[in-house]
């Protein structure tokens, strides 16, 4: 069973965070409860820690000193967090990164997972300022669970009521599901845009920021993978993994081909360069020389190569492509020797490297494509290891 934290704020729905939580106790998980101030005026600790049959954590600060700090004691050896109810100003301080109370806190220490239960007036619900702040964290990988039309507190009627109970409870119950699914299983992931050098100070690259592929990894993390991941970007990874640095296309050869043989699952998301200058200068290149003339050369395919060493692993491939040419991207899955390849249409959501959404079709040999509609990388991630999960 899981250990979940469980954040209470001070919605006037936090009453029903007391049946969450017997519905989660009952189902047998431990509960790591921790209120705001604002939620005591609610619902008081003591009833909380009853039902969770736990102490129940307020104050930053509490008055009996401890050795550690109480929001890094919370977070160790727990599975996922959940806030619920969670009102806007909860989630305006998650999205900012703000740390003025001990949930706050909490919050910014942990991370993801993070399933989050909105509940507020219909009118604040609707504010763009508000909507911003979701879709911002909801782009991480933070997961919503949106509230509901009804009759609000204030007797008004509107979206903002709090999602049924016994929803959340499911939610909860299949987002734990999936965590464990790729326990002892070794995920290796490529991601970021390869930079070729043409002298010591300059380079031929793309725009691609490795977001896509960090997610695909962030994904097979949560779920119970040992992830290892081979990167061009500069970003640091923000879950466990034993990251190795490829700048190049060469480089990234030799380290997805080192790291291959220890892999149940390869997940192909660099963009690796097409080519590469066929000689680099040593120094810098002036002005003064006038014109110059760069030729390049085609890189190795990698996954190509590894096509005859694939044996009992699942290969997944990302391709930017400019239309939707069906011959071609089977042509694709072929060549490449891929379970599973992921198709970005350029021409349709234009390059967006760089953006926090994605829209992709997942192509498998014999079936037909399933599109995913433009969402957070992080929300499409687990939709696609959604469909890896029916291949392993």
């Amino acid at each position: 069973m899981a250990r979940i934290i469980l954040g209470i704020t001070g919605s006037i729905a936090a009453y029903k965070a007391l049946e969450l939580l017997r519905l989660l106790r009952k189902a047998g998980h431990e509960i790591v409860p921790v209120m705001t101030e604002s939620a005591t005026r609610l619902i008081t600790p003591l009833t909380v820690e009853t039902l969770a049959a736990a102490p129940c954590h307020v104050y930053t600060f509490p008055a009996q000193r401890v050795f550690n700090p109480e929001h890094i004691d919370i977070v160790k050896q727990s599975d996922l967090m959940v806030t619920a109810p969670a009102t806007a100003n909860i989630i305006a301080k998650y999205r900012w990164g703000l740390a003025d109370d001990l949930l706050s806190l909490t919050a910014l220490t942990w991370g993801l997972p993070h399933i989050i239960a909105p509940a507020m007036n219909y009118r604040m619900y609707g504010n763009p300022i508000y909507k911003e702040n979701e879709a911002f964290l909801a782009a991480r990988g933070y997961e919503f669970i949106n509230p509901v039309h009804g009759q609000l507190a204030d007797g008004e009627t509107g979206w903002g009521k709090l999602a049924p109970v016994e929803d959340i409870f499911q939610r909860i119950t299949a987002r734990l599901e999936t965590m464990g699914w790729l326990k002892g299983k070794c995920v290796l992931v490529s991601a970021g845009g390869n930079r070729e050098m043409i002298d010591s100070v300059r380079c031929i690259t793309n725009l691609s920021t490795g977001k896509m592929g960090y997610a695909m990894a962030r994904e097979a993390s949560h779920r119970g993978a040992d992830v290892i991941l081979v990167t061009a970007s500069d970003m640091p990874p923000d879950f466990p993994c034993r990251a190795i640095r490829a700048i190049s296309s060469s480089e990234m050869k030799r380290a997805v081909e080192a790291q291959f043989g220890a892999c149940d699952v390869l997940i192909m998301a660099a963009a690796v360069s097409d080519f590469k200058p066929v000689s680099s200068v040593q120094g810098k290149l002036e002005r003064k020389d006038g014109p110059i003339t760069i030729e390049f050369e085609p890189t190795d395919d990698i996954l190509a190569g590894l096509k005859p060493l694939k044996d009992h692993r699942v290969m997944v491939g990302f391709a930017a492509e400019a239309g939707t040419d069906i011959d071609k991207i089977r042509r694709k899955l072929g060549a490449k020797g891929v379970d599973l390849l992921v198709v970005n249409d350029i021409s349709r959501t234009g390059i967006g490297f760089a953006a926090d959404e994605n829209e992709v079709e997942l192509h498998r040999p014999g079936t037909e494509p399933v599109y995913l509609k433009k969402a957070g990388k992080d929300n499409i991630a687990g939709q696609i290891w959604d469909e890896i999960m029916k291949l392993i």
